[in-house]
């Protein structure tokens, strides 16, 4: 009877710490929702100006204007518009915090949309933009597989 007792307490304690809500990742989404919701917008908008805003110098080279429309495009034409967000978790690392959405796009498919941020001058930046999607992968390796028989 104690066994049970006490795996049902532990059960309940996982279950309930779930439901707490945790006041550093509010903190980190109410910060960062704003700036998600811009990058968002620029993708539907196809809007580097945009899209680049917040971005460091160093992700302004690593990402011009033609290559953003490229990839704006392969996107917006495989899975649509984002219709929905959710955010998923932040992870705070020496230099970079790494935040992961889950965009939901009109042909119903899920992605994972990650954001690199960095501190600078007081300010956060967009230090790194990705789009995690298996329909994209697939699109990627099957155009590749064409070019390179």
């Amino acid at each position: 009877m104690k066994k049970r007792y006490f795996a049902f307490c532990i059960l309940l304690m996982i279950l309930v710490s779930g439901c707490v809500q945790n006041p550093e990742k509010d903190l980190v989404q109410e910060k960062v929702d704003p700036m998600v919701n811009r990058l968002i917008e620029a993708i539907i908008e196809e809007n580097y100006t945009k899209f680049s805003e917040d971005f460091t110098p160093l992700m302004e080279k690593a990402l011009p204007e033609e290559m953003f429309y490229e990839i704006d495009g392969m996107v917006l034409e495989t899975l649509g518009e984002p219709t929905s967000k959710e955010f998923l978790k932040a992870v705070e690392g020496d230099r970079y915090t790494t935040v992961t959405y889950v965009l939901t796009f009109e042909d119903e498919s899920e992605a994972f949309f990650n954001i690199a941020l960095l501190e600078e001058n007081n300010e956060t930046k967009v230090a790194g933009v990705w789009i995690d999607s298996p329909v994209l992968r697939e699109k990627l390796d099957h155009e590749r597989k064409e070019r390179h028989p």
